[in-house]
C-alpha cells in the first residue's frame, strides 16, 4: 500500500516536471535572450558601465537597457507556446505505447449508468498494470541550435571576470547600486571633498598617518611633523575642475583615477609648504615639517681588553631612533704590513634580518681570537661602524695594539720573528726557506713528532710551488707558519688543546642551534677534554694544583647550564653575553697565565725552602759544634 503511494507520488512529480521541461523546450529560444539580457546588464554593472561619461551617458545607458527589456517581453509574449497537460500525457504515452493510453485513461468515466461494473474493475486494474511499464523520458532541451556559436558560455566568463575584477577593487556594492545615484551630478559647491595621509617608510615601523582635516569651507591650515623620505598622499574628489594644488606657488600634477577622483604622491625630504587652490581662494594649507633621522650612537661599555695575550674581547651599544641595520668591527691594516692586499679585516656584529624583534638598542659582546692574525703585535686602529636604514652611519675609533702571544721555546720565537719578517717584506723568500731549513736541519729531533713533520712538509712544499710572496690575509703559508710556531711550544699539548677546541665548537654550534640535548652531551666531552689538558698541566708543573684552572671549570659548567636553562625557556636576553663569557673561560683554559704566575710562585717558594734548608743545616753544624766544644772543656775539667 505505501509502495503504491510512493509510486503514485513520484509518477506526479514526474508528470509535473515533463510537463515544466517541455513548455521551457517550446520557448527556449526567447528565454535564451533573456539568460545573454540578464548577463549583459550584470556585467556592465559590475564594471560601473553607467559611470563612464557622466550624466547623460548614465541616462542612456539605462534607457537602452529599459528598451531592450520591454522588446524582448514583448517579443516573449507574442511568441509564447503553451502545451497544457493533456498534450504532455499524450506525449508521454507515445514515448511508451503503440495503441494504448494508461496515463489518459486514469480519467475515465463510464459512458452510462447501467454498466457493467465487473468489466469496469477489470478495466481499472489493466491501466494501472500498464501504469507500472511507463518510462518516462524528460524532454531534451539543446541550446546549441540557437546558439551555435557558444556565446552563452562567453557571457559567463565575462561575468566571472567582471565579480572578480569589481570584488578586488572593492566596487561590487558601489557599482551594483551606484546606477540609480543621481544627486552625485548634481552641481553642488560644497561637494568638494580632500583626504591627506602620511606614510613614514616602510624601516621606521610607523604606520600610516590620516591627517585630520576640519570641516570649514576656507582658510585651512595644518602643521604636521613627518619622518623623512616619507610619502605625503592627497585624494580630492571634486564634480568641478576649478582646483589647483600648489607648493611654493609652483603648480603640482595631479593623478587622475577616474573623472572626479584626483591623487597626488609627494617624497618628502625636505620642509614643504602645499597648498590646495579651491575656487581661486586658498582652501587648505599643509605645513609639513620634516623629522629628520638621527644616526646611530655608538658607546662603549667595556673598554677593548686583551684577553690571555690572544684575544680581544670588548662589551659595545648601539641606539637609533627607527633601528639599526647592520654594525660592523673592523681592524684597520697596521702601518708596518701597507703592501697587504686588505686596508682592514671586518667582522659582522650585528645585520638585522627580520628576526631581531627590537633593533633600536643593540649591545653586542665581542670575543675573538686573534693571536694567528699575521698582523699580531702591531699598533692598529679597532673601527665600529653602525648603520641604520637610511643608511646613515657613526664611527668609533681606538687606536690599540693587536695581542701576540709570547712564546718560551727558543725554535719557536725564532720561527715566529721570521714569519713576522716575512709578512714585513724584511726577507725575501728564498732567504726565509734556507733559514728555516737550517733551523730544522740542526734541530732534527722535532721532525720526530708526526704532526710538526707534516706542518714543515707542507710549509716546504708552499715554498718549492711558490716562488713569488702574496702579501694578503688569506695567505695559506703565515697561517700554517703560526700552527708550526703553536705546535713546537706547546708540544704534547696542542693536540689536547685542538680536541678541546673541537669539542668547544661543537657546543656553540649546538647553543647556536638551540639543541638542548647536544649541549647537554657536548657539555660532558668539554669537561672530560679539560680533565686531560688539566692532567697534563700537572704534571708539567710537578703536580702543582691549578686552582684557578679548576675553578674555570666549574664555572664553565656553570655557564653552560645557564644557557640551556635559558633556551629551554625560550628566552634569548643574556645569552651572547653568556656565550661571550664561555670563550674567555675556555680561552684560560687553553692559555693560562696563571700556570705561568703559579710556576714563578712554587719556583720563589722551592727557592725559599732551600735557602731555609741550607740556614738549618748551618745552624746544626753550629750548634753541633758548640755541644762538642761544651763537651770538651766538661771533660778537661
Amino acid at each position: 500500500m505505501v509502495k503504491e503511494k510512493i509510486n503514485i507520488i513520484k509518477r506526479y512529480l514526474l508528470i509535473h516536471l515533463t510537463h515544466y521541461l517541455f513548455n521551457i523546450r517550446a520557448n527556449i529560444r526567447n528565454l535564451l535572450f533573456l539568460f545573454l539580457y540578464s548577463k549583459l546588464v550584470i556585467i556592465s554593472l559590475l564594471l560601473g558601465v553607467w559611470n563612464f561619461f557622466g550624466f547623460f551617458w548614465h541616462i542612456s545607458i539605462i534607457f537602452m537597457y529599459l528598451i531592450f527589456l520591454i522588446f524582448l517581453i514583448i517579443k516573449f509574449i507574442k511568441e509564447i507556446k503553451y502545451y497544457n497537460k493533456s498534450k504532455v500525457l499524450l506525449w508521454i504515452e507515445n514515448n511508451n505505447f503503440k495503441f494504448i493510453n494508461p496515463l489518459t485513461a486514469l480519467k475515465d468515466k463510464p459512458a452510462e449508468k447501467n454498466y457493467n461494473k465487473h468489466i469496469w474493475a477489470l478495466h481499472k486494474v489493466n491501466v494501472k498494470n500498464n501504469l507500472k511499464n511507463i518510462k518516462f523520458q524528460l524532454p531534451i532541451i539543446s541550446l546549441s541550435k540557437h546558439d551555435p556559436l557558444n556565446i552563452r558560455y562567453l557571457f559567463l566568463l565575462f561575468m566571472f571576470l567582471a565579480i572578480f575584477w569589481a570584488f578586488k577593487n572593492n566596487k561590487i556594492v558601489e557599482n551594483t547600486t551606484g546606477w540609480t545615484n543621481m544627486s552625485r551630478y548634481i552641481d553642488k559647491d560644497e561637494n568638494f571633498e580632500v583626504k591627506a595621509w602620511i606614510k613614514p617608510p616602510k624601516y621606521t615601523k610607523l604606520r600610516e598617518k590620516l591627517i585630520t582635516i576640519p570641516k570649514k569651507n576656507e582658510n585651512i591650515s595644518i602643521q604636521e611633523l613627518v619622518p623623512i623620505k616619507s610619502e605625503f598622499k592627497v585624494f580630492i574628489n571634486s564634480i568641478n575642475k576649478n582646483f589647483v594644488v600648489k607648493e611654493n606657488n609652483k603648480l603640482l600634477n595631479l593623478k587622475k583615477n577616474d573623472r572626479y577622483n584626483h591623487e597626488l604622491t609627494l617624497l618628502v625630504e625636505k620642509d614643504k609648504n602645499i597648498i590646495i587652490n579651491h575656487k581661486n581662494k586658498d582652501f587648505i594649507e599643509f605645513d609639513l615639517e620634516v623629522l629628520k633621522d638621527k644616526a646611530p650612537m655608538i658607546k662603549i661599555l667595556s673598554s677593548t681588553n686583551i684577553i690571555n695575550q690572544v684575544s680581544v674581547s670588548f662589551v659595545s651599544r648601539v641606539i637609533d631612533d627607527y633601528g639599526i641595520k647592520s654594525i660592523i668591527l673592523n681592524i684597520k691594516r697596521p702601518f708596518l704590513y701597507k703592501h697587504f692586499k686588505e686596508e682592514n679585516i671586518t667582522y659582522s656584529l650585528f645585520k638585522n634580518e627580520g628576526s631581531a624583534k627590537d633593533d633600536k638598542l643593540v649591545e653586542n659582546y665581542f670575543y675573538k681570537f686573534l693571536a694567528d692574525m699575521v698582523w699580531a703585535g702591531s699598533d692598529t686602529t679597532l673601527e665600529i661602524v653602525a648603520k641604520d636604514y637610511s643608511n646613515q652611519k657613526s664611527v668609533f675609533s681606538e687606536v690599540f695594539r693587536l695581542p701576540t702571544k709570547n712564546f718560551k721555546n727558543e725554535l719557536s720565537i725564532k720561527i715566529f720573528n721570521l714569519r713576522k719578517k716575512l709578512a714585513r717584506g724584511q726577507i725575501e723568500l728564498n732567504i726565509f726557506k734556507s733559514e728555516l731549513t737550517k733551523i730544522f736541519e740542526s734541530n732534527q729531533y722535532l721532525l720526530s713528532n708526526i704532526e710538526i713533520n707534516n706542518s714543515y712538509n707542507e710549509i716546504i712544499n708552499f715554498l718549492n710551488n711558490n716562488k713569488v710572496l702574496k702579501f694578503t690575509l688569506t695567505n695559506e703559508l703565515f697561517r700554517e707558519l703560526y700552527l708550526l710556531v703553536e705546535m713546537i711550544e706547546e708540544g704534547d699539548f696542542y693536540l689536547a688543546k685542538k680536541n678541546l677546541e673541537q669539542v668547544e665548537q661543537s657546543l656553540f654550534d649546538s647553543i647556536k642551534q638551540k639543541n638542548t640535548e647536544k649541549i647537554s652531551t657536548n657539555v660532558k666531552e668539554l669537561k672530560e677534554k679539560m680533565e686531560s689538558l688539566l692532567g697534563l698541566e700537572k704534571n708539567k708543573y710537578n703536580n702543582l694544583k691549578n686552582t684557578n684552572s679548576e675553578n674555570i671549570k666549574d664555572q664553565i659548567e656553570e655557564l653552560t647550564k645557564q644557557i640551556e636553562d635559558l633556551l629551554k625557556t625560550g628566552a634569548q636576553e643574556g645569552i651572547k653575553e653568556k656565550m661571550q663569557k664561555l670563550q674567555q673561560l675556555s680561552e684560560s683554559i687553553k692559555n693560562p697565565n696563571s700556570n705561568k704566575e703559579a710556576e714563578e710562585k712554587f719556583q720563589q717558594k722551592k727557592e725559599f725552602i732551600n735557602k731555609l734548608s741550607e740556614l738549618l743545616n748551618d745552624q746544626e753544624k753550629v750548634m753541633e759544634e758548640t755541644f762538642n766544644r761544651a763537651a770538651e772543656r766538661g771533660k778537661f775539667e
